[in-house]
């Protein structure tokens, strides 16, 4: 069995489990699916899944070795991972973050949050709350346009749904619960909280969302635009647009928008104060300023899937180094974010990073930058500095932004 959608050329094939198509089917909204027997010879299959004695076996090009699932839920699950592969790789110009968005009116706010952060759960108490879900897992962003475009994909929480949630929230949850498994279920919204596949809509507001149960009530406050800017690249996970594009592209965004960050202690009580927030917000200035420390952003991927070979230089102390040439450099707040030669490496340097990348426009060892962060940090052991650093230029090395230049490497070869 073949399955063609009008969004992606290639069809998915299959092979000896026609009942998944049912499932498919009933957790999509708004992609146009047609079924057929018969192979097109002038288009290969993307994704093919396999029924087998251990589960469903899936093999993609976005795949290294095939993902076998028992459940037909998680089958499918997992499938519309690489769904969406499939039609960003047939949209060039578009990003992809894994966040959640709703839109309340007119109005549309995005979630990007980190894995566990409870994004999809908020998303779906806000669908309670009368919001409308664009995403609760993966979001398309138009760079031509700036719209962000509705996945199509049914609400998915996972199970069992923790026991803070009020009665009436897990009623809600049940009774629109339409395909389970132990470890996830589906909902089935109608398309007045679901937004159908393709709907558009510009963003208008982002929060980063932060579960303390501590706190009493929500409490919000603004956010670093080096921050905000951090937390959206590290969701980012479609890489076919060159970086500077990318890093353009949510610059911009981020300057216009207002954003801001929500600490709240449950689920129930964030939906309520947004519910409230949003139905009496004006719009008011933007005034971003720096509150949370976050992890450095990581490299991005090489478009071949390959990671990016890693130098050893734990032997080259005394080698000289400084910026490769072509590298775009911007500047915001506290962060210093660099793109490659090749424009696809998008890397941020956070602390001292920043300072030690403007001591490399002229050639400098690993020695000599750790002699001058001591004399800064006296109390921190050499040692220790002179580790951190080796690490940091590795790791610039490996993604290209730092070399031995020829003339010093000559130099250096005839001493």
């Amino acid at each position: 069995m073949y399955i063609y959608f009008d969004a992606i050329k290639n069809p998915i094939h299959l092979v000896q489990c026609p009942e998944l198509l049912a499932f498919i089917k009933k957790n999509l909204s708004g992609w146009s699916i047609r079924v057929s027997s018969k192979a097109d010879p002038h288009h290969k299959p993307i994704i093919t899944i396999q029924k087998t004695p251990n589960g469903y076996s899936r093999k993609s090009n976005w795949l290294d070795e095939p993902k076998v699932y028992k459940h037909p839920v998680e089958a499918v699950c997992d499938f519309f991972i690489d769904l969406m592969y499939a039609y960003l790789a047939e949209n060039q110009n578009f990003l992809c973050l894994h966040c959640a968005a709703v839109k309340f009116g007119s109005e549309l706010y995005l979630f990007p949050s980190t894995y566990g952060a409870g994004k999809s759960t908020l998303a779906v108490a806000l669908a309670k709350e009368g919001a409308q879900i664009f995403s609760e897992d993966v979001l398309p962003l138009d760079l031509e346009t700036g719209e962000c475009i509705a996945s199509g994909i049914r609400p998915r929480l996972r199970n069992p749904l923790p026991e803070e949630f009020s009665d009436d929230f897990k009623n809600f949850v049940e009774v629109h619960t339409s395909l389970e498994s132990r470890q996830f279920r589906y909902l089935d919204f109608l398309e007045d909280m679901l937004a159908p596949f393709g709907a558009r809509g510009k963003i208008s507001r982002i929060y980063v969302i932060d579960r303390v149960p501590d706190l009493k009530e929500p409490v919000e406050d603004v956010i670093a635009a080096d921050q905000i800017l951090k937390r959206i690249i590290q969701r980012n996970f479609s890489h076919a647009a060159p970086a500077t594009s990318t890093l353009t592209f949510f610059l911009d965004m981020i300057e216009k928008l207002e954003c801001r960050i929500l600490k709240y202690p449950n689920t129930e009580a964030a939906a309520a104060y947004l519910k409230q927030k949003i139905s009496t917000s004006r719009s008011i200035p933007n005034h971003l300023a720096p509150l949370l420390v976050d992890p450095p952003v990581k490299a991005k991927p090489r478009r071949d899937g390959k990671n990016a070979p890693v130098d050893d230089l734990s032997n080259s102390d005394e080698v000289l180094y400084q910026q490769s040439s072509g590298i775009f450099i911007r500047a915001v707040e506290e962060s210093v974010f660099l793109v490659g030669p090749e424009n696809e490496t998008l890397y941020c340097l956070d602390g001292l990073g920043g300072p030690i990348w403007n001591i490399l426009e002229e050639p400098i060892s690993i020695s000599g930058v750790a002699l001058l962060i001591s004399e800064a940090f006296p109390e921190t052991p050499i040692a220790t500095i002179k580790q951190d650093t080796r690490n940091l230029f590795q790791d610039l090395k490996s993604r290209g932004l730092i070399d031995c230049p020829p003339e010093v490497r000559k130099l250096q070869s005839n001493l």
